[in-house]
């Protein structure tokens, strides 16, 4: 299948990019980004190994990665496994090759049985045009896993699913813009100018405090998840709370 892939370009290996990864009891599941990029069959795998060697086998299945279907993940910006459920949470950035064929979407899927269980689809009031969701976390609450944390990189924002109403709201603050002064950044002798926004987060051990940094910032910056899991407080508010 690999080589008639290849043929046909639908597969083109060196437009493989991964973005993110999670893994579970030895499995380990990856996100292949298809947002600006062609050749690229399934943008969510899992790593099977076959005679000493690694490969990329779609998840839940190649037909659930097919492009301008809906009902497929377009393009998997970050995936987060939840050891408690063995569900995997999966956050679809809609676009492929850079053209928008479905809205963003958080899917979540049950790695035994490759099933969906639950799907969120972000309305436009979390939204703006410059949108791009990247990175997740999780938070339990009660013992269930309830809340999800969003990173909006380019829009700066955070915003917060509740899986069991299946709604979502947005928080913004300063801290999740980036700063010019932390804007050079320097690979391989090359430097280039970022603002890059809100982009790694993570949860505490105890599901109190979020954690989050920006691409152009040297700090890191916490929120309690008792506020985000507050429906939307006005900004002064939140900013006085996260002084």
């Amino acid at each position: 299948m690999k080589r008639s892939l290849i043929d046909q370009k639908l597969l083109i290996p060196e437009n493989l990019v991964l973005y993110n990864m999670d893994g579970i009891r030895g499995r380990i599941f990856t996100t292949i980004g298809r947002t600006s990029k062609p050749g690229i069959p399934a943008t969510l795998n899992t790593v099977v190994k076959r005679n000493g060697k690694s490969f990329l086998k779609p998840f839940p299945s190649l037909k659930l990665n097919r492009a301008e279907d809906c009902n497929s993940i377009q393009s998997a910006q970050s995936v987060k496994i939840d050891p408690n459920t063995n569900y995997i949470w999966v956050l679809d950035e809609g676009k492929v090759n850079n053209i928008r064929f479905c809205r963003r979407k958080l899917v979540i899927y049950c790695i035994r049985t490759r099933k969906e269980v639950f799907r969120h689809i972000f309305p436009d009031s979390v939204l703006s045009e410059s949108s791009m969701l990247f990175g997740l976390t999780l938070d339990r609450d009660q013992g269930i896993t309830r809340y999800v944390y969003v990173a909006d990189s380019i829009a700066n924002k955070l915003i917060v699913v509740d899986a069991v109403t299946n709604a979502s709201w947005l928080f913004s603050h300063p801290s999740m813009e980036g700063e010019a002064s932390a804007g050079n950044i320097t690979v391989n002798g090359e430097t280039i100018f970022s603002r890059g926004g809100i982009n790694g987060i993570s949860t505490t051990s105890d599901f109190k405090f979020v954690y989050y940094f920006c691409v152009a910032s040297f700090k890191t910056w916490q929120i309690p998840t008792s506020i985000l899991e507050t429906l939307p407080l006005t900004v002064s508010h939140l900013m006085k709370m996260l002084e």
